[in-house]
């Protein structure tokens, strides 16, 4: 009897703690315990608890309404279970919370696990960045397995480079009128030939080039502007623009 008055004040203390890591926030009164609940069972399983306090801050900062909070955070429980089961399926031992973090955060995008399983199998210290990466592009209308490759790519030869993937496509494809599926292909193309995103945006840049000039289009090393109002061989002079990771 001592042993389940235990065990149950213990799990009081524990809900209620999980409860005081939420904001102290009278919107969330209907679904407060709801929430400590969820907290507590992602603390039990090794989960980053704190993911689920952030949405639920997140949705009071933009207005949303409890039901929804609680619907999102629920949620992305799951998808941090789903996440963590998937984690340690393809690196034996402790999942790292960050990469757990990153893939419940693509799976809540909607991007195909496909897409990021070479990456999820690297063990280097910018997996889960490199994750986050590819749930960028996914979001910005890039098809989400071919992105993968590219990241993979960026993340085996030049790793310091991966938040200045999205900002490269974006360019590649603003100036030279591709879609995101041939910005992706192009970049992709680059790369099989460099060792940094830096020689492969360079390498990109004089084959898009060539493949205009046999299109009848400006050659990339002239004067005339490209699709984003400068000129393209300033572009190429000026490296590799700043990424927009989100």
């Amino acid at each position: 009897m001592v042993t389940m008055v235990a065990a149950a004040v213990l799990g009081f203390a524990a809900q209620e703690g999980a409860g005081r890591a939420l904001p102290d926030d009278p919107r969330l009164q209907p679904i407060r315990e709801h929430l400590a609940q969820l907290i507590q069972s992602a603390e039990a399983a090794a989960l980053p608890s704190e993911v689920i306090v952030s949405k639920a801050r997140e949705g009071l900062a933009k207005g949303v309404a409890p039901a929804q909070i609680e619907e999102v955070t629920v949620r992305l429980a799951w998808n941090l279970e789903a996440a963590q089961r998937y984690v340690t399926a393809r690196r034996p031992g402790p999942a790292r919370a960050a990469l757990v973090r990153a893939v419940a955060e693509a799976r809540m995008a909607g991007v195909g696990m496909p897409a990021i399983d070479s990456l999820v199998s690297d063990d280097r210290p910018e997996t889960p960045h490199a994750v986050e990466v590819v749930t960028d592009l996914s979001q910005r209308d890039y098809p989400s397995c071919r992105a993968g490759v590219v990241v993979q790519n960026v993340l085996s030869r030049d790793a310091r480079s991966l938040d200045r993937v999205a900002g490269t496509l974006e360019t590649l494809r603003q100036d030279y009128g591709l879609t995101h599926g041939e910005a992706v292909d192009a970049l992709a193309r680059g790369l099989a030939a460099s060792d940094s995103l830096q020689n492969a945006y360079k390498k990109t840049v004089e084959d898009e080039g060539y493949r205009g000039l046999r299109r009848g289009a400006n050659p990339v090393w002239g004067d005339s502007p490209g699709r984003s109002g400068l000129a393209p061989g300033r572009l190429k002079s000026r490296g590799i623009p700043p990424g927009r990771n989100s």
